[in-house]
């Protein structure tokens, strides 16, 4: 294979690598938020806000599993937000 060859193949495998997770991690956030929108939302800030720490992940694993608690504490913190204060 030449160098512009996989040059190619890796630039595609960069753009393809969140589909495998993106339907778990949306049934997911589905379930947290019961609404389609929102949990589209929340999987879409979660990708972001962990692709900002990319390089404090050791292992694909890792990244995978810090993915589900980024989408989870992402709707708590928003939970938390929205929440009416009482007193």
């Amino acid at each position: 294979m030449n160098a512009a060859c996989l040059a190619g193949t890796e630039e595609r495998r960069s753009r393809s690598w969140p589909r495998p997770l993106l339907r778990p991690l949306t049934t997911f956030a589905r379930w947290l938020t019961r609404d389609t929108h929102e949990a589209e939302d929340l999987v879409q800030e979660a990708f972001a806000r962990a692709l900002k720490a990319f390089q404090d992940f050791s292992r694909e694993q890792t990244f995978v599993h810090g993915l589900f608690r980024i989408v989870r504490n992402t709707f708590l913190s928003r939970d938390r937000m929205l929440r009416p204060c009482v007193g």
